[in-house]
């Protein structure tokens, strides 16, 4: 590509190392890039076996793995099977292939339904330089399915990061459930009450 001037480079705030040091102006740059990916791209994703696996690993979760078999009296073995089986049920599957399908395909259904969607552009600045260094929750309003649907077609329309979406286990059915699993959504039940072992699960995922 194009070469670039390393006084071109002044425009972000984020390099303010002299190019007389070389190895701190190299980590300097690839910390900005980095930053600028995870804003667009997110985090690195990972394979549903490994993120699995990750999750059943965390020092947290196994704590609380041991307590709960202590008081139900259940080897942890099969805890962490069940606890693997409810992982199953949750996780979400992105695919930015997908992502992209439904934003071809409700860029037809917007426009069929909608006259204008008004945005403020530097809110999502805002957003955008926030997902560099953070993760962000949105919390909608919820008066209807619309609500993350439209979120989730702006940020893609901006290339910034798409939300996961937290779907109530009633939309667990085929064919939505897949769709938007790859679209970024996890399932989560209505209704957790004395199920400690996916409370712990799903809070493992959530971490």
């Amino acid at each position: 590509g194009k070469a670039v001037a390393f006084h071109d480079l002044s425009q972000f705030q984020a390099i303010d190392i002299a190019v007389s040091e070389p190895s701190k102006f190299k980590t300097a740059l690839l910390n900005l890039v980095g930053s600028q990916k995870r804003s667009i791209m997110g985090t690195t994703l990972v394979s549903k076996n490994i993120l699995f696996e990750s999750i059943l690993c965390q020092p947290l979760f196994l704590e609380d793995l041991r307590a709960l078999s202590a008081s139900e009296g259940k080897k942890e073995a099969v805890l962490l099977s069940e606890a693997k089986e409810h992982l199953k049920g949750i996780a979400a599957d992105f695919d930015g292939g997908w992502a992209g399908m439904l934003y071809n395909l409700f860029s037809w259904v917007w426009k069929r339904i909608y006259g204008e969607i008004s945005c403020n552009e530097e809110a999502f600045q805002t957003i955008r330089n926030c997902m560099k260094d953070s993760s962000v929750i949105f919390v909608p309003n919820h008066k209807s399915h619309i609500d993350y649907l439209i979120l989730s077609y702006l940020f893609y329309e901006r290339d910034i990061q798409l939300p996961f979406i937290a779907a109530g286990k009633n939309l667990d059915f085929w064919p939505l459930s897949h769709l938007f699993r790859r679209a970024g959504a996890f399932y989560i039940k209505r209704t957790i009450k004395g199920n400690r072992l996916y409370a712990i699960t799903l809070k493992s995922y959530l971490r």
